[in-house]
């Protein structure tokens, strides 16, 4: 993983043959643990108000419904307009530099630590019943998965955009044909080009391809954001508040104000009326991306280079994301159906049921390859006082890799 700083009460780094310093960036994991707690965060909410029929007042969430008063609850929208966008931007961070090891390997290592515990847990799931079984049996199942009605979609698209940037990344030109493509993603997702069905999660790639990219492209900021980090911080909140204020609530378009908007000023007349008419929706469809994006920056330079007790907790559970990802719901709903309906309650002890199991994965060497992916310590990139000046001054070396230590977190598997 790349790191951004070092907890200076971490273990004395090691030395690459630059004699450059070697450490894991703590604060990324951090980082990771908060993305994974806004997820089991967000389905604790869902769930704790969720019903399995509709009716008035209700909003549809796709297999179950939930009451308008949770739909339109604010902690919610907040953390749905970037937990998953943080996921993939974490990913893109962690994949530059692009030439530390040959393509085939980094495409095989995601293999191992993506498309492997993707259909790992997909029959760990079908066998609980709780994946997608129609009554025609594991086919069907197999084909709901593949058209991109399942909670494990995130591994599978993770794999489609990390390959993706990895084979552009190695391309000539690639600071051209990178954003470009992350914009192709874009008017691809909003069907201006053409409407995308989600099959083979097309869709959902789409969504955060442009977040795996964000996180390549400001990876080689690295030391910009360290020194400025409170200014990348405050500057990421300024743009996503008012950003937010416009796509609040997120499950409810009708009554986001951008929408508003576009359709009274669709009604009123006059050419500056009928302008502004037509560019609102533009603007309603980029509105998810550039809120996330603004998100996402800000919590990166508020994370970058932090050290501490709770940046260790969370650190913890970063490295542990994967395993949290692929159990949570299930455990999730299993509490809720049970009584458990408190949602700070439903997600500590979702979270500690998940990162239990987890844990207990990691120490079965079969299973924990299957549904954890390989087992690696991540690249070791320059910290501390031995950062050079520029990004560019660590391009193109080959840092050694200390021991395997710990399975790959959800955003790092397969990184190298």
């Amino acid at each position: 993983m790349t790191p951004l700083g070092v907890d200076p009460r971490s273990k004395a780094p090691r030395r690459g043959g630059s004699g450059v310093q070697l450490s894991r960036d703590q604060s990324l994991d951090a980082l990771r643990g908060l993305a994974i707690i806004l997820v089991v965060l967000g389905h604790a909410i869902l769930d704790a108000g969720a019903v399995l029929r509709g009716g008035p007042g209700m909003v549809n969430m796709g297999p179950f419904w939930i009451p308008l008063s949770t739909a339109s609850n604010v902690p919610l929208s907040l953390l749905y307009t970037f937990h998953m966008p943080l996921f993939a931007f974490i990913s893109g961070l962690v994949m530059w530099p692009p030439r530390r090891a040959p393509l085939a390997g980094g495409i095989t290592g995601r293999v191992r630590g993506l498309l492997i515990p993707y259909m790992a847990w997909f029959l760990v799931l079908y066998a609980a019943n709780w994946s997608p079984r129609p009554a025609g049996g594991f086919g069907p199942a197999l084909l709901d998965a593949a058209l991109g009605r399942g909670g494990l979609w995130y591994l599978y698209a993770l794999f489609v955009c990390a390959t993706a940037v990895l084979c552009l990344a190695r391309a000539r030109g690639s600071r051209f044909t990178l954003p470009v493509s992350a914009l192709v993603a874009i008017l691809c997702s909003t069907g201006w080009i053409f409407a995308v069905p989600n099959v083979f999660y097309l869709s959902n790639v789409l969504w955060i391809y442009p977040f795996v990219v964000l996180g390549y492209m400001v990876a080689p900021l690295r030391a910009y954001v360290l020194e400025h980090r409170w200014h990348v911080a405050a500057a990421g909140l300024a743009i996503f508040l008012p950003l937010f204020y416009l796509r609040y609530p997120v499950h409810v378009p009708s009554l986001q104000p951008i929408n508003r908007l576009a359709s009274a000023t669709g009604t009123s007349g006059g050419i500056g009326a009928r302008v502004l008419g037509s560019a609102l929706p533009v603007l309603a469809a980029l509105l998810p991306y550039a809120c996330a994006a603004a998100a996402v920056l800000a919590l990166y330079g508020l994370y970058a280079g932090r050290g501490g007790r709770v940046i260790d907790a969370q650190a913890w559970l970063g490295r542990k994301s994967l395993g949290v990802y692929a159990m949570h719901g299930p455990i999730v709903w299993w509490l809720a159906s049970h009584g458990l309906r408190q949602v700070v309650v439903l997600t500590i002890a979702s979270l500690g049921l998940a990162a239990i199991a987890t844990a207990l994965l990691e120490r079965t060497p079969l299973l924990g390859a299957a549904l954890l992916g390989r087992r690696t310590g991540g690249v070791r990139e320059p910290v501390g006082p031995t950062v050079p000046g520029t990004a560019e001054d660590v391009r193109g070396r080959s840092p050694r890799r200390s021991r395997p230590a710990g399975n790959p977190s959800l955003s790092e598997s397969g990184s190298g």
